[in-house]
C-alpha cells in the first residue's frame, strides 16, 4: 500500500522546497492510482449490441507549460525561452458546423477534397477549439536595456480552431488548424509579475516586458497542417486476431473480440508512429515527429480524442446481450523526438512592419531545431447506458511530461538548450 508522509516528501523536496506543492499534488493522485484501477468495475449490459449507438461527450482540457515544473532538476530551470504557456480546449463531435469554424472548413474542403479527392473516405473525429497564450524571456529578465544577443521578450494570446480526421486508405490522422492571435500584450506580463510575487517568491517582479516585441500588440495568424502514421502496432501477451472467425463456431470469442473493438478497449501494447508537420504564419517551419509508446492502451488513445467508431458505424453481426466493464483504464510512456527548420519566428526575428525596441538579429537565428518529450499518460472512460439502446462514453485524462528543445540562438555567449515541464487534464463536459 503506498503512502505518503512528511519525511518522503521532504526527501523529495529536499533540492527545491516550492515545488512541495506541485510533487505532493501528483504523488497523491499516483498513490490513488492503484486503488482505482485494482477496483473491479460493475459490468452493465448492453441488450442489443447489432443496434447499439455511441454517444460521446464532450472534452475539456487544461494544458500548463512551465519552466518552473522542472526546478527540482539542477541546472535546467533558467526562467527563459519557454517561461509560461497554458491553454483551455473543448473537443466535441460537430463542433466544426459552428461559424469558428467558417475559414478553415473553407480551406479543408479545397485542400483535403479537391486535392486529395477521397472524403468519401473520412472518418470525422472531433474538432476543437482553444484559448491560450505562450511566453518567452531572455535570461536576464530584469535588464533595464535589451540584453543584445539573446532572444527578445515575446508572447501571443491566440484562439484557435481545429479539425480532425481519420483517412483509412492511408491509415493516417490529420489535423488542419487555423490559430489567430495578438502579438505583445500584457497578458504576459501580468502573469508573469503576478507568479514571482505570490508563487515563486525571490525572482524578479520588475520584469523588462517593455522591450517586447510589438509591444502594445498586434493581429497575427498561424496555419498548422500535421499528418500522422502509425508504422509499428504489438500486443504484449497473448496475440488475439480482431477479425471474425470464418467458420462462426465460437460465437463467444468472436463477439468478445467485436465488443472489445467496437469500445476501443485498451491493451497491453508497443507502437511507434511518423509524422509530418507545417506550420505558416507567425511560424514558418516544417519538421517530422518519430513517436514511441509502450503501455496499457488503445491506438486511439494516442490521438487524445475519441473512437472513431461513432455512433456504431462499426456493423457487428451479433443480435445478442453482452455485459461491458463501466470503466478500462489505460496508462502508457510516451517519448519522441522532433528535428524542425524554422527559417522564420516572428516571436524572435520581429513582425514584418513593427517598429520593435528589440528583435534578435537574422546572424544570430538558428532555424534547425530538435524538440525531445517524455512522460506518461493515464485515463479513464466510463460507459453508461441511454434509452433507445444508446450507450455514452466519458473519458478523464492526465498527462505529465518533461521537454527540451535545441537553442534558437547562435551567440556562443547565450546559446543553450531549454527545458520546461508540462502537464495537461482532460475531462468530459456536456
Amino acid at each position: 500500500m503506498f503512502s505518503l508522509d512528511y519525511q518522503t516528501l521532504t526527501k523529495l523536496t529536499r533540492y527545491s522546497p516550492s515545488m512541495k506543492p506541485f510533487i505532493s499534488l501528483w504523488l497523491l493522485i499516483a498513490a490513488s492510482l492503484p486503488h482505482a484501477i485494482a477496483q473491479r468495475a460493475t459490468a452493465i449490459t448492453v441488450p442489443n449490441i447489432d443496434s447499439l449507438q455511441i454517444e460521446h461527450r464532450g472534452q475539456f482540457r487544461i494544458d500548463i507549460a512551465q519552466d518552473w515544473f522542472v526546478n527540482w532538476w539542477p541546472g535546467l530551470n533558467f526562467d527563459r525561452n519557454y517561461t509560461q504557456g497554458t491553454s483551455c480546449t473543448y473537443a466535441k463531435h460537430d463542433l466544426h458546423e459552428t461559424i469558428f469554424f467558417l475559414p478553415l472548413n473553407k480551406v479543408l474542403r479545397f485542400s483535403e477534397e479537391y486535392l486529395y479527392a477521397d472524403k468519401d473516405n473520412w472518418i470525422d473525429l472531433p474538432s476543437k477549439i482553444s484559448l491560450g497564450v505562450t511566453a518567452f524571456t531572455p535570461l536576464v529578465i530584469d535588464s533595464i536595456s535589451p540584453v543584445i544577443g539573446d532572444r527578445p521578450f515575446s508572447n501571443v494570446v491566440f484562439f484557435s480552431t481545429e479539425r480532425n480526421y481519420y483517412r483509412p486508405s492511408k491509415k493516417m490522422h490529420v489535423r488542419l488548424s487555423f490559430n489567430y492571435g495578438i502579438i505583445g500584450s500584457n497578458v504576459a506580463n501580468s502573469f508573469q509579475s503576478f507568479a514571482h510575487k505570490r508563487l515563486i517568491p525571490g525572482r524578479p517582479t520588475d520584469i523588462s516586458w517593455e522591450h517586447q516585441i510589438s509591444n502594445g500588440g498586434k493581429f497575427a495568424f498561424l496555419f498548422s497542417r500535421q499528418a500522422t502514421r502509425q508504422f509499428f502496432d504489438k500486443k504484449i501477451g497473448k496475440k488475439q486476431s480482431m477479425g471474425l472467425m470464418k467458420d462462426q463456431k465460437d460465437v463467444t470469442t468472436n463477439l468478445k473480440m467485436a465488443t472489445d473493438s467496437l469500445l476501443n478497449k485498451p491493451s497491453w501494447r508497443a507502437g511507434a508512429s511518423l509524422s509530418f508537420d507545417m506550420n505558416l504564419g507567425w511560424y514558418n517551419s516544417v519538421g517530422s515527429t518519430l513517436s514511441f509508446q509502450l503501455g496499457k492502451y488503445a491506438p486511439n488513445d494516442l490521438i487524445d480524442l475519441f473512437s472513431p467508431l461513432d455512433n456504431g458505424e462499426m456493423m457487428i453481426p451479433f443480435n445478442e446481450t453482452v455485459s461491458i466493464p463501466r470503466r478500462q483504464y489505460s496508462y502508457f510512456m510516451f517519448a519522441s523526438v522532433t528535428p524542425r527548420i524554422t527559417p522564420y519566428n516572428a516571436l524572435i526575428l520581429g513582425q514584418k512592419g513593427s517598429n520593435d525596441v528589440y528583435t534578435l538579429p537574422s546572424s544570430d537565428y538558428n532555424p534547425l531545431l530538435l524538440d525531445i518529450q517524455y512522460g506518461i499518460s493515464f485515463s479513464c472512460q466510463k460507459f453508461k447506458m441511454l434509452e433507445g439502446n444508446k450507450l455514452r462514453t466519458s473519458k478523464m485524462t492526465l498527462s505529465l511530461s518533461i521537454r527540451h528543445r535545441s537553442s534558437e540562438i547562435r551567440n556562443a555567449t547565450y546559446k543553450r538548450w531549454h527545458h520546461w515541464g508540462e502537464a495537461a487534464l482532460a475531462f468530459p463536459l456536456f
